[in-house]
């Protein structure tokens, strides 16, 4: 008995008793309240009389709906509409119940007044509701007034906000003093959002900060942009002010528990570029990828990896996962195999620049799909090994395009470069050529060849960003090469996301190109990340320019200028088409592969250009499949 005791206890400790009865005592309070108001407050005692007969009968049936119902389970501190719509229904289904007793028993029916429970109804949402109102209204006020807690201000006015706004003022109000809301461009300045009013726009947050005291900024706004992310950045820090930010609710679900102010973090990098959230035909991709054996080439790179993960979600019947470097499988072997038990992968340690290998690999597990993301794309060291380069990621490719050809593969991915248009490197000539050829192997192949094409990855091996982080971490010096260069940037987990998509949507001869936003100053963003590192730009950490490397261009390009840019019913992905000779690119393309393979580097790299400058096109429209996107 003790035991049952204690267990009661534990689920139902006192403070949740108190409510409990509070409730209970609610019901004898509104019968007796209906009462006295039908009859004037001044009811005889034969009145009195009946109305405690009732009494039992109503307190029984109405305790039975409160529980039965899960009123009791409620947090008065939270209460919110949806509690008082549950305390409507609560109220509803005891006042018909009370009402069909009192029928069975007809003496009593006809003793008690008809208005009598549709009165009770009335006093009982009153008094349910009302001390849920009164106790989260003083609660709030007590802890307003006690204690020394931060002033904060909320960027943001969106519907993810809303969130944020009650967990500052409900959960957290012990820590935090939330004092207004900063909207995007100030339209909804004056206006009230859960009572918290809109005091003005970004553009005054300098004001705000200075005027109100303020101790941090709260970005919880998926509206905001990178540009008004690095504003906000830029003004916290020049007052010593933490700035956090709230992710976005698919990384919240996949975050860890507790209580959800403590996902709030720090800015980071890729915030900067304020990228919007993507939204996918999953169900597309699914039947694309589930059931099939998928391929990924280079599958221990940044890209390569991201697409297993990602692939892994849609249940394929096998993910056989291929790279050259024994290390880096290892480790991501080891990470696979902890997180997805129950699926079918293989890691195989193979070259793509070996031929009898991938035969071997093809005619072994037999891939339905492949995804071709093994290459060499740091464009110096590329540079300065340009044959190796070119073998890599030309006659590599070349070698996955024909088994995947002739072993009939449904279809093949290849993932390219910004840097293949209109090339000035090494790294993008391979790429490109490599585009060509998968085009025109397209048009004489019951494989479907897909082409997609994206600037940087932010985080991937030899991007800005990590490099830029180790030297922060050694004390600076950042080193930019040139003060106006540009690039586009994409985060791994979206390029990877928008490749699936594409993929999916390619029905063969296609170049898709991901749309990269704005493309950003290098310097800018540098001079972002000694920010966030909490440094003051020139001041506690130099940025020095290094000049351009070999090869390396001022700003990269998506297209090639006779490029038709058509949409796609995704909005992020664009199909780039034009017009492309396919017999004179087949003869170019088998003269440089062939002086490739000879090692006369020299004619094989000027006829390369060559052919690049002679074809900017990036569609051979005799492909059949053109044109009937999915």
């Amino acid at each position: 008995m003790r035991q049952l005791f204690r267990e009661f206890l534990a689920k139902y400790p006192l403070r949740s008793l108190c409510g409990i009865f509070c409730d209970l005592f609610c019901i004898v309070l509104a019968w007796y309240g209906a009462w006295w108001l039908r009859l004037n407050l001044n009811p005889s005692p034969y009145r009195i009389a009946i109305c405690n007969k009732a009494l039992p009968l109503v307190f029984v049936v109405q305790s039975i709906t409160y529980f039965l119902l899960g009123q009791h389970k409620g947090y008065w501190r939270t209460a919110s509409i949806r509690d008082l719509a549950n305390i409507i229904m609560v109220a509803v289904t005891g006042s018909l119940s009370i009402t069909l007793f009192l029928f069975l028993y007809n003496r009593l029916l006809t003793e008690v007044p008809r208005s009598i429970p549709i009165i009770y109804f009335l006093l009982y949402v009153c008094f349910l509701g009302g001390t849920r109102f009164l106790y989260r209204f003083f609660s709030e006020q007590s802890l307003k007034n006690g204690g020394d807690r931060e002033k904060v201000l909320v960027v943001g006015t969106d519907s993810s906000t809303e969130f944020l706004i009650r967990e500052l003022t409900q959960k957290c109000s012990a820590q935090y003093a939330l004092l207004g809301l900063l909207d995007k461009d100030g339209r909804k300045k004056g206006r009230k959002i859960l009572g918290v009013d809109v005091i003005g726009s970004i553009e005054n947050l300098d004001t705000y900060l200075e005027k109100f005291g303020i101790d941090k900024v709260f970005i919880a706004s998926s509206s905001i942009k990178g540009r008004d992310i690095r504003r906000i950045v830029e003004s916290c820090h020049k007052k010593g002010i933490p700035c956090r930010i709230m992710p976005l609710l698919r990384d919240m679900i996949s975050g860890a528990g507790g209580k959800s102010i403590n996902l709030l973090r720090e800015v980071r990098p890729e915030d900067l570029l304020g990228r919007e959230p993507i939204s996918l035909d999953r169900d597309l991709i699914g039947d694309f990828l589930n059931n099939k054996v998928i391929l990924v080439t280079g599958a221990a790179g940044s890209i390569g990896s991201e697409l297993c993960r990602q692939i892994i979600r849609y249940r394929p019947k096998r993910l056989v996962a291929l790279d050259a470097r024994e290390e880096a499988m290892f480790f991501m072997e080891r990470s696979f195999r902890e997180s997805f038990q129950d699926m079918d992968f293989i890691c195989c340690l193979a070259n793509v620049c070996n031929r009898s290998i991938m035969e071997d690999v093809f005619n072994k597990w037999k891939p339905h799909v492949v995804f071709h993301a093994a290459a060499y794309k740091h464009v110096p060291m590329v540079e300065m090994n340009p044959v190796m380069g070119m073998k890599n990621n030309l006659l590599g490719t070349i070698n996955v395009a024909e088994m995947a050809n002739s072993t009939g593969v449904e279809k093949f991915i290849f993932i390219s470069t910004d840097k293949a248009v209109n090339p000035t490197n090494i790294m993008g000539l391979s790429k490109r050529l490599g585009e060509l050829f998968c085009l025109s192997l397209n048009c004489r192949s019951e494989t479907a060849f897909v082409v997609t094409r994206f600037g940087n990855v932010l985080g991937s091996s030899g991007s800005v960003i990590p490099i830029f982080q180790q030297q922060l971490e050694s004390g600076g010096p950042l080193t930019v090469t040139h003060p106006e260069i540009t690039r586009f940037f994409m985060c791994i987990s979206e390029a990877c996301e928008l490749v699936l998509q594409a993929s999916a949507m390619g029905r063969g001869g296609e170049i898709f190109v991901l749309e990269m936003g704005e493309p950003v100053k290098i310097v800018e963003l540098a001079k972002s990340m000694i920010r966030l590192a909490g440094f003051i730009p020139g001041k506690d950490i130099d940025i020095i320019f290094t000049g351009l490397r070999p090869g390396e261009k001022l700003y990269e390009e998506l297209f090639y200028e006779q490029e038709k840019l058509v949409s796609t019913k995704h909005k992020k992905i664009l199909l780039a088409k034009s017009e492309l000779s396919v017999a004179e690119l087949d003869e170019t393309l088998d003269k440089v592969i062939l002086l490739l393979q000879e090692n006369k580097w020299h004619e094989a790299k000027e006829l390369a250009f060559s052919l690049v400058k002679l074809e900017g096109g990036a569609q051979i429209i005799s492909s059949p499949r053109i044109g009937r996107l999915g």
